[in-house]
């Protein structure tokens, strides 16, 4: 979060060019209490906040109630993130990597008798990862996974897909326990390549603009690390689907302009066309229509506030980035 932070404030051009094209909404840390007691995944209950995010309680977790009803309010006003990123330490895993949202890989892991072959999926959600996987030596795409468990289904990066339809909705795991590819291989993770890992995702974000040459600009190219290939594990230390699978239909379905073949073939190529991506341009947004009524009635619920609040001019819309140990693009 500090690498995020400081870059995102700093003069690079490449920080510019962000600022320019987002609007980043972070917030820092949802569980300082814990933390500064030395339990960085419970709070002072001893709750996980991160199962606690499909009914939060505003006397329990405070923090996780008014974040969540603050997402709905970016979407009740049009202004859904493009990118959602919860930041996280993962004490098992090696490396650096991202947990993400799909509903046809969910299915097809899980061994479901449901025919996937007409179910139309945006592919976006990979973006993200393909990029980082050239940009930031200590991540790994073959660590990635995007199944919708049922034991995840309270966590901020499922909720975030479900109620508000963000595609792009992650959780970002760092490791405690270095590295085993690439230029970090056998060492230990320190400070410095944790703030080079979020500047590294700040860059990654370049990848949703709508053209993709702001890559190649005489201006970024020479603050960006493009070719940076690790050589990954091809091991995951987790079963593919140890757990049953959620599937239910109110997950969103993303029907959206495919991304090219391969994401590294865009970013090897300076002079490709523009990609005909509508959701990110400047200027656009990612919302929903599929999931109103069900929205509507969850937002009733949780935050009867927020339903009764009506704004006297609705802004215009524009893409928004949000984190947390979160970001929100």
């Amino acid at each position: 979060m500090k690498g995020t932070l400081e870059f995102l404030c700093s003069s690079d051009p490449v920080a510019q060019s962000l600022r320019e094209a987002f609007i980043f909404k972070i917030i820092p840390m949802l569980n300082p209490d814990g933390v500064i007691n030395g339990t960085n995944r419970c709070d002072l209950n001893g709750e996980d906040l991160n199962r606690q995010w499909s009914k939060p309680d505003p006397v329990l977790s405070p923090t996780i109630y008014h974040t969540k009803g603050f997402l709905y309010y970016l979407n009740s006003i049009g202004r859904t993130p493009l990118v959602f990123c919860d930041y996280h330490g993962h004490s098992r895993k090696k490396n650096v990597f991202l947990y993400g949202c799909s509903l046809k890989e969910t299915l097809w892991q899980s061994g479901s008798s449901v025919n996937t072959m007409g179910l139309k999926e945006d592919p976006g959600y990979r973006t993200i990862p393909k990029t980082l996987d050239r940009l930031a030596p200590a991540f790994s795409f073959n660590s990635c996974n995007y199944l919708v468990e049922k034991s995840r289904s309270s966590t901020a990066r499922v909720v975030v897909w479900r109620e508000m339809g963000v595609l792009r909705s992650y959780t970002m795991e760092s490791t405690h326990n270095g590295c085993d590819q690439g230029i970090y291989k056998g060492l230990q993770t320190g400070t410095r390549e944790l703030q080079e890992m979020g500047l590294k995702f700040c860059h990654s974000l370049l990848s949703l603009t709508k053209d993709m040459k702001a890559l190649y600009s005489p201006r970024t190219i020479n603050h960006i690390d493009l070719d940076h290939k690790s050589h990954n594990c091809f091991e995951d230390d987790e079963p593919p689907c140890v757990e049953q699978i959620e599937y239910s239909t109110d997950c969103p379905l993303h029907n959206g302009t495919d991304l090219d073949s391969d994401v590294n073939s865009n970013m090897a190529r300076a002079d490709e066309k523009e990609e005909d991506n509508d959701e990110g341009h400047r200027g656009g947004t990612l919302s929903r229509d599929s999931n109103g009524q069900s929205q509507q009635s969850i937002k009733s619920y949780l935050f009867p506030h927020l339903m009764k609040q009506t704004s006297s001019e609705k802004r215009s819309m524009c893409n928004s980035v949000s984190a947390n140990g979160q970001i929100m693009s």
